[in-house]
């Protein structure tokens, strides 16, 4: 992961134009999977899964993982939609690498 400061949102898939072809989610959909893989082999988590925190290179078919942005509110409305159960204290567990899956099965049903 890669502090969001550092990059042009204009490459993240929030400005992608959508409907996006069936071939290019599907790439994006395994370029994740292999980011959140490799995250979770770390023992780590993102906690937030959205268009704003993955650029994706269409030209070198790579995806990155922005780090999520400490000074959101859980909550927060553009947040909300992607948060796990355990993330809202809905639940009495701990927030894992489940989380992410959770978040991104989400993102994937509203892409």
């Amino acid at each position: 992961m890669i502090d969001s400061n550092a990059i042009d949102t204009a490459t993240t898939l929030d400005s992608c134009e959508l409907p996006m072809p069936l071939h290019d989610f599907l790439k994006v959909a395994v370029a994740a999977a292999d980011a959140l893989q490799a995250l979770h082999a770390d023992e780590r988590y993102h906690g937030d899964i959205r268009k704003e925190h993955i650029l994706w290179d269409g030209e070198k078919h790579s995806l990155t993982l922005l780090e999520p942005k400490k000074d959101v509110p859980l909550l927060d409305p553009l947040r909300i939609a992607y948060i796990s159960p355990e993330q809202t204290g809905r639940m009495n567990r701990m927030v894992d690498y489940r989380t992410d899956l959770y978040s991104w099965v989400w993102f994937s049903m509203n892409f």
